[in-house]
């Protein structure tokens, strides 16, 4: 028998199952330990075979599909009898995890015996074994239906839904797959694995295609405008990743390729920033815009050629700025192509040619100056403005040429100038004026005028000094010294002052002019005495004699006329300016200027009119000559002067003539108006 049992009689029942195959050593080990219970131990032993050939018929049972997956515990065989609960307890395990359903149609399978469907419950099964554990909580809703055989149709349909997704999921899959090998990929075949396993594996598969094909299109987006070689180079280590499959390569090939493309970009960045430095400084280049991609590995290979060129044309370009502001219009052509790299050849011959022109103007400008500073002129700022500008300069220099032969001359005849009495304070000056000053026409003639007078009354002052000299020579006071024009005007004044001086005693000690002087000081004595201010009148007496006594009818008239003039300055609001009332004052007491005074009157009332009133002023009061004991009435006697003189007396000039020098000091000569050529010779 299958299970065990023997039904021959006078059989030893344990022999019997011994050659069946089973392990017998338990039982009669159970037999010997129960006499008399021997049926009941067979019956035992036979139900445990049962169980064990069930066991193994439900392992076999088990479909391909589901052992290749979840491989079952390993079938007792016949001599595993006494394991039974070991290898059921396995078998429930395993089948809790990977096979519920069948646990759960094991306890159906007598319903479904008795309704002789057990073949179908077993169909059902296996058809459950096939599913994919991804329908598990399908296969866990049918599990329930298989307590009911009537259920079958609807199981059959549900059974049938999902098998239609499953092979609907796997096909899908396996289009996957080809997909993936047909981009060179060693996808392996998924037949084996469930579907979770195989969704897996293809978006592990997806995932490192999709690295692949971004780093490809990167490769041809990012790295190819650059450099068609490194794309090449770069495309071909992708495919080695592609051909073995090994997700790990690619974290090093991706960084790889990022270094690459940011050093491209890199790269880019630094020749546009370059470049634009290059048009911010007003270069042209040959392309507008941003340097492209494709243009990199060309700029490169040329770039120190053009940075080179650029210096050269930077170069050409700053000796073309010194000259462009100031010659534009010989410039014009060399600007137009200032900055323009691709025309640096033509543009450095251009200002070559300008600084050529340039340079001779140099020349030239520097030739006229140091001929300038042989004369003395201060020429330093005109130095600077041809550093500047030779070219405009020069023009300038040429245009100024008059004016400088002008000063020459002028400075010549400055030299020539006797100044020995005015000082070389004036000749400083004005030969300094014309040395480090701008020459204009208007300084020119100042100082053409300045030297004109000069020149005149040099000439005139030496005119006198001779005349002077020759009337002392005609009266026989000569001395050793050469005559007057073969020396300065200061040594002449100090011989001509010293013949004078001899003059002077001889007077003294008689003649004409003596007897003159002794009548006019006993009258100045008189009017002193009134208390007139004669000092000044003294000084002219002691110089010249005969000059104030012809003078002195006129200051007679002008003393005698003192009432008539005090009573108009009375009349006169003095208290509006006390410091002039004090000037009229002063010259009220002195006789030579008694006439001046007069003629002052209605200049002095008009400035008096447009003084302010001054309320704490002192009340002016006029100057009045003291009454003599005795008045001198009388004048020089006729026989104290010559014939001459006496006429001179008898009608006295409108205005006393001015005083010459004094004994003490060298004679000066008053400015006299530039139309007149000479004084006349004193009398």
């Amino acid at each position: 028998m299958q299970d065990g049992s023997s039904d021959g009689e006078g059989i030893d029942p344990v022999s019997d199952r011994a050659e069946a195959g089973w392990d017998v050593s338990g039982l009669r080990t159970e037999l010997e330990a129960n006499p008399g219970r021997e049926d009941l131990v067979l019956q035992d032993f036979d139900d445990r075979c049962r169980r064990l050939t069930r066991l193994n018929e439900q392992t076999a049972a088990v479909d391909g599909v589901l052992a290749r997956r979840a491989p079952p515990p390993t079938a007792p065989t016949k001599q595993d009898v006494a394991d039974l609960e070991r290898f059921e307890a396995a078998w429930a395990l395993w089948s809790r995890q990977h096979r519920p359903h069948g646990l759960a149609a094991e306890k159906a399978r007598a319903s479904w015996s008795e309704m002789d469907r057990e073949r179908q419950l077993d169909d059902v099964v296996r058809r459950l074994d096939r599913l994919d554990p991804a329908f598990a909580i399908d296969a866990h809703r049918l599990e329930q239906s298989l307590n009911d055989p009537a259920l079958h149709p609807d199981i059959h349909r549900a059974l049938l839904e999902l098998e239609a997704d499953h092979e609907k999921q796997t096909t899908a899959m396996q289009a996957t797959v080809e997909r993936l090998r047909a981009e060179g990929l060693p996808v392996p075949t998924l037949d084996s694995v469930t579907l979770l396993e195989g969704y897996d594996a293809l978006e592990a598969w997806t995932r490192l295609s999709d690295d692949l094909l971004r780093m490809r299109l990167r490769v041809d987006r990012d790295v190819r405008p650059f450099d068609a070689q490194a794309a090449d180079r770069l495309l071909g280590r992708i495919a080695d990743v592609t051909e073995a499959g090994d997700g790990s390569l690619t974290a090093d090939l991706e960084a790889e390729l990022g270094r690459a493309i940011d050093g491209y970009q890199r790269r880019l960045d630094r020749l546009n920033a370059s470049l634009d430095g290059w048009r911010n400084e007003g270069y042209r280049l040959p392309i507008e815009g941003r340097a492209l991609p494709q243009d990199l590995l060309d700029w490169e290979a040329n770039f120190e050629e053009v940075e080179r060129l650029r210096a050269r044309h930077g170069v050409a370009w700053r000796r073309l700025k010194e000259i462009a502001d100031v010659r534009p219009d010989d410039a014009a052509r060399a600007v137009a192509l200032a900055g323009d790299l691709e025309a640096t050849e033509t543009f450095i011959d251009l200002v070559d040619a300008l600084h050529a022109s340039w340079g001779q103007a140099t020349a030239q400008a520097q030739t006229m100056l140091e001929a300038w500073e042989l004369e003395g002129f201060d020429t330093e700022a005109w130095h600077l403005r041809v550093q500047g500008d030779p070219a405009a300069t020069l023009q300038s220099l040429e245009q100024h040429q008059g004016r400088v032969h002008r000063a020459i001359d002028l400075r010549r005849r400055m030299d020539a100038l006797d100044l020995s009495v005015e000082g070389e304070e004036g000749r400083m000056r004005h030969d300094e004026l014309l040395r480090t000053v701008d020459l204009t026409e208007a300084l020119l003639d100042e100082v053409e005028a300045w030297t004109l007078r000069l020149e005149r009354r040099t000439a005139r002052h030496r005119t006198l000094i001779l005349d002077e000299w020759t009337e002392l020579r005609r009266r026989g006071l000569l001395d050793a010294a050469s005559p007057p024009p073969s020396m300065s005007l200061a040594e002449a004044e100090r011989h001509v002052d010293a013949m004078r001086k001899r003059a002077t005693v001889h007077r003294s000690e008689g003649g004409i002019e003596g007897r003159v002087q002794r009548r006019v000081l006993e009258e100045f004595e008189s009017w002193e005495a009134q208390g007139w201010d004669l000092s000044g009148l003294r000084e002219r007496l002691m110089a010249s004699p005969m000059e104030v006594g012809i003078s002195m009818p006129g200051l007679r008239q002008a003393v005698q006329d003192h009432p008539r003039l005090r009573r108009r300055l009375e009349a006169l609001p003095w208290e509006r300016d006390p410091a002039l009332g004090a000037e009229v004052l002063d010259r009220m007491r002195r006789p030579e200027a008694l006439v001046d005074l007069a003629h002052d009157l209605p200049r002095l009332a008009r400035q008096l009119a447009s003084s302010s009133p001054d309320g704490s002023a002192p009340t002016w009061r006029a100057w009045r000559p003291n009454k003599p004991s005795t008045m001198l009435t009388n004048g020089v006697e006729a026989s104290d002067v010559s014939p001459a003189v006496s006429s001179h007396v008898e009608d006295p000039p409108a205005e006393p003539s001015p005083p010459k020098p004094s004994q003490s000091e060298p004679a000066t000569v008053p400015e006299a108006d530039e139309d007149n050529n000479a004084l006349p010779a004193p009398n």
